[in-house]
């Protein structure tokens, strides 16, 4: 099992910022991500181990790969959140610009 280096936690931390421009948001979300990265690792690592057998033909995600799968995932909870207590007009942890959501939506594009 690999963990993230300094470089791939930089670069997750860069990215979780410019979704969530709250210093202390994104820390929380590159952590969780970092958690979530390393179980999803060690799921695919048991699955690749019983399925060695079975052929399986399934792509896999490079490490980086699961790493920004991690942080889109962790991100979108938060972000779901936010929009679901947006309509309540409750505030969690901050309200997000229209300039945030416009970057939340690209993200969806691309991811």
């Amino acid at each position: 099992m690999d963990f993230p280096t300094d470089d791939n936690i930089n670069r997750m931390f860069k990215m979780a910022f410019c979704l969530h421009p709250d210093r202390k948001i994104a820390i929380e979300i590159t952590r969780d991500a970092i958690l979530k990265f390393c179980s999803i690792q060690r799921f695919e690592q048991n699955q690749e181990q019983e399925s060695e057998e079975s052929q399986s033909y399934k792509y896999k995600l490079s490490n980086e790969g699961l790493m920004y799968k991690s942080l889109c995932t962790v991100s979108e909870n938060l972000e779901k959140k936010q929009e679901k207590d947006r309509k309540s007009k409750e505030i969690v942890n901050y309200r997000p610009t229209l300039d945030d959501m416009l970057v939340r939506y690209i993200k969806i594009l691309i991811y």
